[in-house]
């Protein structure tokens, strides 16, 4: 099963990177552009927040940055994980006044950030959404409950993406990115619920 996972996992890596090569080259700046905007805002907001990174891992779609999060208070953590999202909607917001006022078309790299923090924005985990989500439950509950709660999310928002992207790849040929989104989701959202099944056993 281990083994399973893992090529699963592998899997999901290296797809999104291969859909990225092919993609058409007016995608592929705007694109990078976003994501490397979203983790630097993501960064220079742990820094101000004083807090500390332990290091960062390539993950499907994306990169992980790995927080320590004993150097953060609950709201220092809250700000790190909107940080990202909101850098994006201010890029698309910007985007929209450039072009209205200046006829300058960066709509692309615009419609590209809005899509990136939507995403990132989804209550589920290992998303941004998803830690916004748990960080708030956990300021009215206890940790366990909360994790079990947004793994329920997690699932149930996953699942919801997956019908949706199957359905679009199946009758209009486009969707596969959001389908391969979906299954990383899922896949995350499975082991979520085996460790807290694990560590309820224990308690």
């Amino acid at each position: 099963m281990r083994s399973f996972v893992s090529a699963l996992r592998i899997l999901l890596c290296a797809l999104p990177i291969v859909l990225l090569c092919t993609a058409s080259g007016r995608l592929m700046l705007p694109l990078a552009a976003a994501v490397f905007i979203h983790e630097c805002a993501h960064l220079l907001t742990l820094r101000l927040a004083h807090g500390r990174l332990r290091g960062f891992c390539a993950a499907p779609f994306g990169l992980r940055l790995e927080i320590d999060e004993n150097t953060l208070s609950a709201g220092g953590e809250a700000l790190v994980s909107a940080a990202g999202s909101a850098a994006n909607l201010l890029c698309f917001l910007l985007s929209l006044l450039l072009y209205r006022f200046f006829a300058v078309d960066f709509l692309t790299f615009g419609i590209i950030s809005l899509l990136s923090a939507g995403l990132n924005l989804l209550p589920a985990e290992p998303l941004d959404g998803g830690r916004l989500l748990y960080l708030l439950l956990a300021r009215r509950t206890d940790p366990l409950r909360a994790s079990r709660i947004t793994s329920g999310v997690s699932f149930v928002c996953a699942l919801m993406v997956f019908l949706f992207s199957s359905y679009s790849t199946l009758t209009g040929g486009q969707g596969l990115y959001a389908l391969l989104f979906s299954l990383y989701l899922l896949l995350v959202a499975a082991r979520g619920a085996g460790v807290i099944c694990s560590s309820k056993k224990r308690g």
